[in-house]
């Protein structure tokens, strides 16, 4: 088994190899600071797990981002959000914008 440090080191490789890390780490660059989960799936909440505002959805092996808003989410920023990951290479749909089929294919 492997002990706490290798865990933490093979993690922070990962992060910072990956394009779900490079789109994490622009957009703090930008000003806009996302809680990071990545579990089953990677998710990004802004401005937090809590009570996001919105949430970006990243699906690295299908090369897209799936931004689900709420009404009381900050249009400017999650603009910016989206233009962020368009730029780094990712797809990005709006989840209310999805049909039966892609929500039971990436969230079924």
């Amino acid at each position: 088994m492997l002990d706490k440090h290798k865990v933490v080191e093979i993690l922070r490789k990962q992060y910072i190899n990956s394009k779900y890390g490079k789109l994490h780490q622009a957009l703090l660059k930008n000003g806009i600071e996302t809680e990071l989960y990545i579990g089953i799936g990677i998710e990004m909440y802004y401005p937090d797990a809590y009570n996001p505002s919105f949430i970006m959805h990243v699906f690295d092996e299908d090369n897209l981002v799936i931004i689900d808003k709420y009404e009381f989410a900050n249009e400017p920023l999650v603009k910016r959000a989206s233009k962020i990951a368009k730029f780094i290479g990712y797809k990005v749909k709006d989840f209310d914008e999805l049909t039966e089929k892609e929500i039971e294919f990436y969230f079924g």
